[in-house]
């Protein structure tokens, strides 16, 4: 005798999914490499149908229901705190974003003070700096950081502002690093999202997504006691005719490709 509920397949659903992001227009284009946002765990695509029910006779009996609501939207937990990533989760657009890799040191101590502070700084090299760039100085204590905006660019020395309000030491590091808006006011554009994952058997699925928008996610959380993550919740939108991506999503949200 056959056993109650016995599996027919393997397509059983265990393990990870690459999330990626990207423009609209880019949904077919959405690559790990150029796209992915990195470690993600708790992929999750939900999708919450409602009906309206038509009832007749003393009873009420339902006699006829018409859907009248379609929700989709996707959750998951991402681990990576790039600048991309924090753009994503507060609903910005972080697709040309890039991890910065820029670095020199300084060539010359500064020697600002809280009254005094210093505007102008010497600098190993300049290479990859331009005027209106965002650096970090790094001043002797692990938690001595100094963030200012290069106003200036001449050879290798930068005047900057704010100016520097302490002595930081010659040949301390500078970085430069991407500043990101919260709680900006500026309306936020709709992203495409795709996600790979597979089955315990080795079978690729692909969730496809042209019309999206990141609604909750940023949390910055510095915990001892386990790593942060932000809770990212992606609602979907059904796509109109003048998104970039519309032919083939005219009656749907989104697409999902299995064996």
């Amino acid at each position: 005798m056959a056993d109650f509920a016995a599996a027919k397949t393997n397509a059983f659903m265990l393990g990870e999914a690459t999330v990626m992001l990207g423009a609209q227009a880019d949904l077919h284009k959405l690559t790990p490499a150029n796209n992915g946002i990195g470690l993600v765990k708790n992929f999750q695509l939900v999708s919450d149908v409602g009906y309206v029910e038509l009832t007749q006779g003393v009873q009420n009996n339902i006699v006829h229901s018409t859907m009248n609501k379609s929700m989709i939207r996707a959750t998951f937990e991402v681990y990576e705190y790039t600048s991309k990533n924090l753009a994503y989760a507060l609903g910005m657009d972080g697709s040309g974003l890039v991890t910065n890799t820029v670095a020199t040191t300084l060539s010359g101590a500064i020697t600002g003070s809280t009254t005094t502070p210093a505007t102008s700084i010497d600098l190993t090299s300049a290479t990859g700096l331009a005027q209106g760039d965002w650096i970090l100085i790094q001043g002797a204590a692990q938690d001595d950081i100094y963030v200012t905006q290069i106003a200036s660019l001449t050879g290798t020395t930068a005047t900057v502002s704010p100016g520097i309000p302490a002595a930081v030491a010659d040949d301390s590091v500078v970085r430069k690093v991407t500043r990101t808006a919260l709680a900006s006011s500026v309306d936020q554009p709709f992203l495409s999202l795709a996600a790979v994952g597979k089955l315990a058997d080795g079978t690729q699925v692909k969730v496809v997504v042209p019309k999206v928008r990141i609604t909750k996610g940023f949390t910055m959380q510095f915990d001892t006691k386990n790593y942060g993550n932000m809770p990212f919740e992606a609602t979907v939108y059904r796509p109109v005719s003048t998104d970039p991506i519309y032919t083939g999503f005219e009656t749907r949200a989104a697409d999902i490709f299995s064996v």
